[in-house]
């Protein structure tokens, strides 16, 4: 075919995941979770859903628990709080909580293996007691 035709072809194989080497390294650590902690995924998804129902009763936060169906939690900061979403993980993280701080000012947090009740709590504690004190 033509430059540009190869071109084109080349740039759709890597946006399909053509591009992707060690594909198998990835799919092997999916085929171990799945072989190994399959009972794990139903733990962190409850456990999301008890930080999004957590995080909904703290003043200047914005959750839809219900809107919660895997391990991912997404949080809204509302305008009225004085660091904004990355000012307030930035915050949290010194304190030990983790996650993601998005460019539309939302905060997402993830439950793992790594994550039980006991830190679902602790994380709501910590949250709750830092947002009162920067005065939402």
């Amino acid at each position: 075919g033509s430059a540009e035709f190869m071109t084109r072809a080349r740039r759709l194989r890597k946006g399909l995941g053509g591009g992707m080497r060690q594909a198998g390294v990835l799919a092997a650590a999916g085929v171990y979770a799945l072989d190994n902690h399959l009972g794990q995924f139903t733990k962190d998804q409850v456990n999301a859903k008890r930080l999004a129902e957590g995080l909904a009763k703290v003043p200047g936060l914005k959750v839809d628990a219900n809107a919660v169906e895997t391990n991912i939690v997404m949080v809204g900061v509302d305008s009225s709080t004085p660091l904004g979403a990355a000012g307030i993980l930035k915050a949290l993280e010194a304190r030990g909580v983790h996650g993601v701080a998005l460019p539309d000012g939302r905060l997402r947090f993830v439950t793992h293996l790594g994550v039980d009740e006991a830190d679902i709590d602790l994380v709501l504690q910590i949250v709750g007691e830092f947002l009162a004190n920067v005065g939402t």
